[in-house]
């Protein structure tokens, strides 16, 4: 379950906020989360009961809505580790950059 806001304009809203979740064969679960505003980072709360030996890992594409990858500049624009995760006893917390897309690992 996601509760954010919406972006866009009067006519035009989508979700803050676009995430999907799996778990595979070996248990882990991923979760894949968007920032879709061009200029507003998001609080993220995640309440979910991890035991001490599950590891909360993630990586995050982010940068200005400009950025790209071109002949001139083959790595403006990458994945790269994010450790701006908090761990607690309720779960997990962060500050999604905007314009940004994170893959967390749960596992």
């Amino acid at each position: 379950f996601v509760q954010c806001g919406e972006v866009g304009t009067d006519e035009y809203k989508i979700p803050h906020l676009d995430v999907s979740s799996s778990v595979d064969q070996d248990g882990v679960i991923h979760i894949t989360m968007a920032n879709l505003s061009a200029d507003a980072a998001q609080d993220i709360e995640c309440p979910i009961a991890l035991n001490d030996s599950q590891q909360v890992t993630a990586r995050i594409l982010a940068g200005s809505m400009e950025d790209h990858n071109d002949f001139n500049e083959l790595y403006r624009v990458g994945i790269t580790p994010f450790a701006g995760i908090t761990r607690d006893a309720t779960g997990f917390s962060f500050k999604m950059p905007a314009c940004s897309v994170i893959e967390i690992t749960i596992g």
